[in-house]
């Protein structure tokens, strides 16, 4: 692995060794600062210790893991994944029972929308998707009743970590044990329980870093807010705030430009050329696309991409990103969610770990058992657990399936549940789903929304969808014709992410007209984030 050499805001996140929150910018160096720390502490832990790092997504999660183990450091009992599946698989699903009078034999995870509608109906006095902590009173009987009837809300998870938490001894003692340390990446999104969770681990004395940018907060549709972690960073917080205010990935015009999207007064940066254009194309999204395919070839040799995994497409609707997967001529891979991203269970994570295992021969048996092995087992069991696990890359995908359940099996000493198991049948008949789970090809363009464009980074970006109406969304009210805007600022937030994916190059895409979600030919006018002020001079 290259040797990384901090600069001194970084040097001095390295060098503080207690509870803190850093807020960083795009293209600070966050994930690496975040991968160094956590490499300083693993080799001073026992083997039965690790730390907890949290990630938004499964993707940045593994981006994460796959450089705090380069060079071969043992990442131990360490956790990688989402908050959601830190909370279910490491508090709800083994301590919950520790507050019932049993544990179910199948615990199956389900969105509130997959419940029956009696199932729905034991919610009708509270808004499911907008829970607190203080909400957990009111709902724990009902929540213990579906339980022990081998189901969890997956809207509760959060609530529940928080509660079990709170009152199991257990517990507290299994994460004191087990963890030295907790990061939580992207917090500027974290929601109220996810907030509670943070704050109560500084309390069990594990040192606990929160790193985000509110600036970058877009997932306020979710009930997500960035006043958490301004909280943080307030005096007497009991957290040392720290910032990486340097952006090392985008060309200076681009940061530029990025800049003057949130503060037209900023200084800029002193730049030799600007890389950042503005485009439209007669047509629609379609014939945007096309435009991207003629000139691909050429932006690629003027900024010395060689791969097309190095080029984005972002957009903002999931319709424009497939017209663009539709219309490109080159290879691409689209990124969507399946049936088994959706639902972070623990058997969901293992099923998707071993599709993962198939497609990438860097992933080891070693690293799936070190991740999901949460027992003891005698060394005699190993290799029997080793060849379940090898199976899955070896069978051929037609018995992919039958050979998942026999390692899950070995591994947790249950079957999976059978709604897990429908969901991973319904991923292997579907090539698309498929796709997701294997590593991108070099030759293949990464086509996805902006949301999930968060945390990645490209040579090139072609950022569509910078239409009226669509970024930033507008509210239609009959007879009203006043412009009135669903979110503002959170539009401003994803536009401005969009723009900071880039590296070498942006190109702002727009077209005379577009197609909406019903597939009607409506005006392509430019969006109003193209008038802000400041922005003179700084595209091309």
């Amino acid at each position: 692995m290259k040797k990384f050499i901090p600069t001194v805001e970084q040097q001095a996140v390295l060098n503080y060794h207690d509870h803190m929150v850093i807020t960083a910018c795009p293209g600070s160096g966050k994930t690496a600062v975040v991968a160094e720390k956590v490499r300083a502490i693993l080799p001073l832990l026992p083997d039965y210790k690790g730390v907890a790092a949290i990630s938004y997504t499964k993707k940045a999660s593994a981006e994460l893991k796959r450089r705090c183990s380069a060079d071969g450091i043992d990442t131990k009992k360490s956790f990688f994944g989402t908050i959601d599946s830190f909370s279910a698989s490491e508090i709800v699903i083994p301590f919950l029972g520790h507050l019932s009078d049993k544990t179910p034999q199948e615990i199956e995870v389900k969105f509130f929308e997959s419940l029956s509608d009696a199932g729905k109906e034991v919610f009708d006095d509270v808004s499911i998707k907008e829970l607190a902590v203080d909400d957990v009173g009111l709902l724990l009987d009902r929540l213990i009743k579906l339980y022990l009837g081998g189901v969890l809300v997956m809207e509760t998870i959060g609530v529940l970590a928080v509660y079990i938490l709170d009152n199991s001894e257990a517990c507290r003692r299994y994460l004191k044990s087990r963890y030295s340390a907790l990061f939580i990446d992207e917090y500027q999104d974290s929601g109220n329980p996810q907030h509670e969770l943070f704050v109560r681990f500084k309390s069990l004395g594990i040192v606990s870093v929160a790193v985000g940018d509110v600036d970058q907060s877009i997932f306020s549709f979710s009930h997500r807010d960035p006043k958490y972690i301004k909280a943080l960073c307030e005096a007497g917080s009991g957290y040392k705030h720290l910032s990486l205010t340097i952006n090392h990935r985008c060309h200076p015009s681009i940061v530029n430009y990025a800049n003057r999207l949130l503060n037209d007064q900023c200084v800029l940066l002193p730049v030799d050329d600007i890389r950042v254009y503005r485009r439209s194309v007669t047509g629609t999204q379609i014939e945007a696309v096309q435009w991207i395919n003629q000139v691909l070839p050429d932006m690629k040799k003027s900024f010395g991409v060689v791969h097309n995994r190095e080029v984005g497409i972002l957009v903002r609707n999931s319709n424009t990103a497939a017209i663009a997967a539709n219309q490109l001529t080159c290879p691409s891979r689209l990124f969507g969610d399946n049936d088994l991203t959706r639902t972070p269970s623990l058997m969901s994570n293992f099923f998707g770990a071993l599709l993962n295992f198939r497609f990438d021969n860097r992933i080891t048996v070693q690293s799936i058992i070190d991740e999901f092995l949460r027992r003891r087992v005698k060394r005699d069991y190993l290799p029997i657990l080793r060849k379940s696990i090898q199976n899955c890359r070896k069978c051929g995908l037609d018995i992919f399936s039958e050979a998942a359940a026999i390692a899950a099996e070995n591994l947790f000493l249950g079957k999976p549940a059978q709604s897990v198991s429908n969901n991973l049948s319904d991923v292997l008949a579907s090539a698309d789903d498929l796709r997701y789970f294997e590593p991108i090809k070099d030759d293949e363009v990464q086509v996805m929304t902006l949301h999930k464009s968060k945390g990645l980074e490209f040579k090139i970006v072609f950022h569509l969808d910078l239409y009226d109406w669509v970024l930033p969304r507008r509210v239609f009210l009959q007879g009203n014709f006043d412009v009135i805007y669903e979110n503002e600022q959170e539009c401003l937030n994803l536009h401005y992410v969009g723009v900071t994916r880039a590296q070498e190059a942006c190109v702002l895409l727009t077209s005379t007209r577009r197609l909406n979600f019903s597939n009607e030919n409506k005006a392509g006018n430019p969006s109003q984030f193209y008038d802000r002020p400041g922005l003179q001079g700084l595209f091309q």
